[in-house]
């Protein structure tokens, strides 16, 4: 995994601009610099060796011709094989890089190679014969790439905090501000600054010399994908899924550098970890919990697990402490609000892994894939009668009670009011509710400039318009997750904590053949009246423990409410002073200290929304994109 920069005809200061932008990800890429010019072409890369340590990697890499350049962060798991191909047609190889791979395939195929990679990537290749520069996303978007468009000109980094010197970034996007409150982190075409925009999953963006540049076009349709499935027998369905996932977990077991993987107490890690045993019995399986903080430590099921399998487990015990001095961290390190309060131990777990492996498989996706959350069952209950109507009642009654994480009951309270929210109202509605802010009234009112239409509520509706034509409306929202929430909120958040880290953090249950298996199975396969991952459990059930085949999700979090009400209080009353907030002129400090007031007094668990506008004003305040991560 790497980091990636460039320009292509934005002025003579170029090059530098370029070195500098590389300079401000080395924590991406700490191993390996490099940088290439041709013409108006700039291209700078930083390298993380984790296939081919040897110099034959090093970007930016060039053709055999001299015709072709390219920068590319990530991985191609399935380049022994496009390898192989390729030497059978005459092509010779300098290098074991999976990069020379990419740019041998676009040489034989042009972009129409894109189809045949499996792996998680963001490149940029400068194709010299055609004065065509090629910005790619990978199918899911598991590594980011950002551009901004100057004239006919071209400036593209892997993370935004390298815009800082590259000019006017225009204003705060305000869909984007919108979509941030709404849902806690900003999706694609926007990022936060106007003129900056994020390229899509699946997306590719073509820029030629001297002309204009249109926008990005997708060339990988999940829909699409999943509408490929074909029809099996039950037991057939299950024999490929098992084997899909296992040369999944096969193919990204790949690598000349220490390998491990995430194991938490759940089945989606316990699946790759078992999987990945009878590749190689001796894997390191690393788990983390805080030991002083109650309901927020998976270590005992991790540690079940671990001992079932067999691996080498790495136990990481965490205190409250460790929990309370990353948030500083990870506030610091943001170059966009992002406020998925799970970043902060996923940070932990990243930073603390990285001592024993350069590599970490994990269980992402499987939740999207395969029903993992609660809010598929809330889809369930919806369409049994009488439901939403009792739903619509109880909500009302539990609204006038008050809201504690710290009560086992009042926390119960504030469960049971979201799941009732998502099982009352039109499809859209109820997936919106469990997606995002429950009461959009207050996240209107807490910006400076109200915006009375949800966002939020606008973009799943045209997400779930896309399967309009389905009848199944469990997979339509899984569908709408693997399209949304997945990379803007779960890939984006492992990226930044794991990047930050220097780690490279890879997801079997990203393989491109698994979309379409795992929508060959119905909904209701998936997702029953009291059951989520059913077809996942299933499979689990001759590999892992029956206490962790037969348990309930557990969430991979932090009590910042708690932590507001006490060690964070004051960090809470400095980033949310009501002069620097007006100062800012992003958000309403009436309604913050409205909003503080509630969660201090117990009255409401306004953790979601006093992160939010923690992270949000410590951004805006610092007037830059944030540290370097290093």
């Amino acid at each position: 995994m790497c980091g990636i920069a460039g320009a292509m005809d934005v002025g003579s200061d170029q090059r530098s601009l370029v070195e500098a932008m590389a300079e401000k990800i080395t924590h991406r890429g700490p191993d390996d610099a490099g940088y290439w010019e041709e013409g108006p072409i700039s291209l700078g890369h930083r390298r993380l060796t984790i296939v081919d340590l040897s110099p034959g990697g090093h970007q930016p890499m060039l053709s055999h011709d001299g015709r072709m350049a390219i920068v590319h962060n990530g991985e191609i798991y399935n380049w022994r094989d496009l390898r192989r191909r390729l030497e059978a047609t005459g092509i010779r190889f300098r290098s074991q890089s999976d990069t020379e791979v990419l740019l041998a395939m676009y040489q034989r195929f042009g972009i129409a190679m894109l189809d045949d990679l499996e792996g998680m990537f963001a490149f940029a290749l400068r194709d010299i014969t055609r004065s065509t520069l090629h910005l790619v996303r990978d199918r899911y978007g598991v590594k980011p790439l950002h551009y901004m468009k100057r004239g006919t000109g071209l400036i593209f980094a892997s993370e935004l905090r390298c815009f800082d010197n590259a000019g006017d970034l225009g204003g705060i996007d305000e869909e984007a501000l919108g979509l941030y409150v709404a849902a806690n982190y900003v999706a694609a075409p926007h990022t936060i600054w106007e003129r900056v925009r994020r390229l899509g999953p699946g997306c590719r963006l073509e820029a030629r010399l001297g002309e204009t540049i249109g926008d990005p076009v997708k060339w990988f349709d999940p829909v699409q994908a999943a509408e490929s499935r074909q029809s099996e027998r039950p037991a057939d369905q299950m024999v490929n899924l098992r084997e899909t996932l296992r040369s999944a977990v096969h193919t990204r077991l790949q690598a000349d550098v220490p390998v491990g993987v995430f194991l938490s107490g759940g089945i989606d890690s316990g699946l790759v970890s078992a999987l990945a045993v009878a590749e190689r019995p001796d894997i390191t399986t690393l788990s983390v919990g805080f030991s002083d903080v109650p309901g927020y430590d998976e270590s005992a099921m991790a540690r079940l697990t671990a001992r079932h399998l067999g691996t080498d487990h790495r136990e990481i015990t965490l205190s409250a402490s460790d929990g309370i001095a990353a948030v500083t961290d990870v506030l610091e390190r943001l170059d966009e609000p992002f406020a998925d309060s799970s970043l902060i131990p996923t940070y932990l777990v990243s930073k603390a892994a990285r001592r024993e492996v350069k590599v970490a498989l994990s269980g992402d996706g499987a939740d999207e894939l395969f029903g993992g959350y609660r809010k598929y069952l809330a889809n369930r209950w919806a369409r049994t009668p009488l439901v939403p109507r009792a739903s619509t009642i109880l909500a009302r009654i539990l609204g006038f009670l008050p809201e504690d994480r710290a009560s086992v009951f009042l926390d119960q309270v504030r469960s049971v009011r979201r799941f009732a929210a998502g099982t009352s109202g039109s499809l859209v509605q109820r997936h919106r509710n469990m997606v995002g802010l429950l009461d959009w009234n207050v996240g209107a009112q807490l910006q400076r400039n109200r915006v009375e239409n949800d966002p939020l509520l606008a973009r799943l509706k045209v997400e779930l318009s896309r399967t309009g034509h389905w009848s199944d409306e469990v997979q339509r929202i899984l569908m709408a997750d693997i399209a949304y929430v997945l990379p803007y909120d779960m890939l984006e958040k492992v990226d930044r904590a794991s990047m930050w880290n220097s780690l490279e953090v890879r997801s079997p249950f990203l393989d491109s053949s698994l979309l379409s298996l795992a929508f060959s199975f119905e909904g209701s396969d998936h997702v029953g009246l009291l059951t989520t991952k059913r077809v996942l459990r299933r499979l689990a059930a001759d590999l892992l423990p029956r206490e962790v085949v037969t348990g309930p999700k557990r969430g991979f979090g932090v009590p910042l409410g708690e932590w507001f009400r006490g060690a964070l209080t004051p960090l809470l009353r400095e980033r949310l002073d009501p002069l620097e907030v007006d100062r800012v002129g992003l958000l309403n400090s009436r309604v913050i200290r409205t909003v503080l007031d509630e969660h201090l007094t117990r009255r409401r668990d306004r953790s979601w929304e006093l992160w939010n506008m923690i992270v949000l004003q410590t951004w805006a305040s610092r007037g830059s994109t944030g540290s370097d991560g290093r």
